[in-house]
């Protein structure tokens, strides 16, 4: 997704579900907007700001999108996720897939020794706090 919005000059997520393509738009930069269509409130896309990130539908999302480009002085908080994007990727440094699998493989070798479930849960994320740092874990 993102080597698209590296070639655009705004991103569109048509809803709050499932919004990595858009967060990853939002880290490289790109102002991405979403379209709250169901109105979702449980989702923490939804804590962006109303009317310059998450729009109610499409006609509100096109109007500010027309907006944005027909103004010489651009809005600086059109599409900007800074409120929330340390919350959702406080890393930003490109290795999340290098976090995910080193996880995985420690949940797989906990599994081979023959370790409980919760055990195997425990030490993967003990292993990951120590390499990672605990602030990253969510319980």
């Amino acid at each position: 997704p993102v080597a698209a919005s590296l070639a655009s000059d705004v991103c569109i997520h048509g809803h709050l579900c499932a919004g990595s393509a858009a967060l990853e738009s939002a880290i490289a930069g790109i102002p991405t907007i979403l379209i709250n269509r169901e109105d979702s409130k449980a989702s923490i896309l939804a804590q962006l700001p109303k009317n310059s990130v998450v729009f109610a539908n499409w006609n509100d999302a096109t109007d500010s999108i027309n907006g944005y480009f027909s103004s010489a002085k651009k809005n600086p908080e059109f599409g900007d996720w800074s409120s929330i994007i340390n919350d959702l990727d406080p890393f930003r440094d490109g290795l999340g897939a290098q976090r995910i699998g080193n996880f995985l493989e420690s949940l797989f070798q906990g599994f081979d020794e023959g370790l409980r479930k919760e055990d195997v849960m425990a030490r993967a994320v003990e292993i990951y706090a120590n390499k990672w740092g605990s602030d990253k874990i969510i319980k």
